[in-house]
């Protein structure tokens, strides 16, 4: 019990770096999006070239930030269950979340759903209403250039745990003498390799079930 409690303490710990990271890309865009607003700064500001080139350049790195916030929970999740070799725990959980995501896009690709067939205007030539199929192109999402599931922090935190998994149980592995170099920490990104993909298949079979509950 003394265990498991340190573990949850770690993981809600690790959880605050990218929670600090959301926090400070939000009030960045939010300054951004006010000082580019005319009717807060007044039209002569708001048509100032070069103020308004950093401005927008500040707003699209606070956007990329958010974009990208599940692979920062993958990495975080990883670092703060890790017993050991952190680092090499962080390098696997970003291969994890992307073979994970794989491992769903092919899924998604069996039932004939890609980036092409699933936009508004595809879905209501399939036949649905404007509204349906504006909520059901919302439950995709490319990330990291991958087709999958809009899982948003929960999809990192899942392969952050996954892959933490593995680490914990793998940091250590040693190998024959013809392969030991890929051995110990070294064999953490393999065997991540391996079985991310197939959890992710598994994820895209059970995810509508888990999405409607979420969005009930």
């Amino acid at each position: 019990m003394k265990n498991l409690t340190s573990q949850i303490h770690a993981f809600g710990k690790a959880l605050m770096m990218p929670i600090s990271v959301i926090a400070a890309a939000g009030i960045f865009l939010g300054l951004a999006a006010a000082m580019q607003n005319p009717a807060v700064t007044g039209d002569a500001f708001a048509h100032m070239q070069v103020p308004q080139l950093i401005i927008g350049f500040i707003r699209k790195v606070a956007a990329a930030l958010f974009a990208n916030l599940p692979v920062f929970f993958a990495v975080a999740s990883a670092i703060g269950l890790a017993k050991a070799e952190k680092a090499t725990a962080a390098f696997a959980a970003i291969i994890g979340y992307i073979a994970l995501n794989v491992g769903i896009s092919a899924t998604l690709a069996a039932k004939g759903l890609t980036a092409a067939t699933t936009t508004p205007e595809a879905l209501q030539q399939a036949g649905m209403d404007q509204t349906t199929a504006m909520m059901t192109s919302a439950e995709y999402i490319e990330m990291l250039g991958i087709f999958t599931y809009n899982m948003s922090v929960l999809g990192g935190v899942i392969a952050g745990l996954m892959t933490v998994v593995l680490h914990n149980r793998f940091y250590t592995q040693q190998l024959p003498t013809a392969i030991s170099f890929f051995g110990g920490r070294r064999f953490v990104p393999i065997v991540t390799i391996l079985v991310l993909p197939l959890i992710g298949v598994l994820l895209a079979l059970i995810w509508p079930t888990i999405g409607a509950g979420i969005a009930g």
